[in-house]
């Protein structure tokens, strides 16, 4: 079962609709309301009582305008609950997905947005053998 925090915010809507595109996983989507990944005991249970064999964490402070006004909320979520996060499932043996982004060029969309870019997601397993999971356009 794979586990995706922050399932509300954008990312983690694009995590469940892509999730079609793998329908022989089981999928697990939590909010920031239903998981805190800041605070590491509630997430330790959730995670013991779930066990997912994987934990894609989408969760994250992201209201820029906010963020100067609200440094300690930014980093209660962005630093310490993915520190708790990742060091939690790595306590627990569960599997953390590096992902990372390849830029290209695609035709222009709108006039509004003159350089678009196709944003492409490689998800791999964090562990040495680097398992390639997924792809998401």
């Amino acid at each position: 079962m794979i586990l995706v925090t922050g399932a509300n915010g954008q990312l983690g809507q694009c995590f469940h609709q892509a999730a079609a595109n793998w329908p022989d996983q089981t999928f697990l989507f939590l909010s920031s309301q239903e998981l805190d990944i800041s605070d590491r005991p509630f997430m330790r249970n959730i995670l013991k009582y779930e066990q997912p064999n994987w934990v894609i964490n989408c969760a994250a402070y992201t209201a820029v305008d906010k963020a100067e006004s609200e440094p300690e909320n930014v980093r209660k979520i962005n630093v310490l609950g993915t520190k708790n996060l990742a060091e939690t499932c790595a306590e627990m043996g569960i599997s953390v997905p590096t992902m990372y982004t390849i830029r290209g060029r695609i035709p222009h969309t709108s006039k509004r947005t003159p350089s678009a870019r196709k944003v492409c997601m490689h998800v791999a397993n964090s562990s040495a053998n680097g398992q390639h999971f997924g792809r998401i356009h």
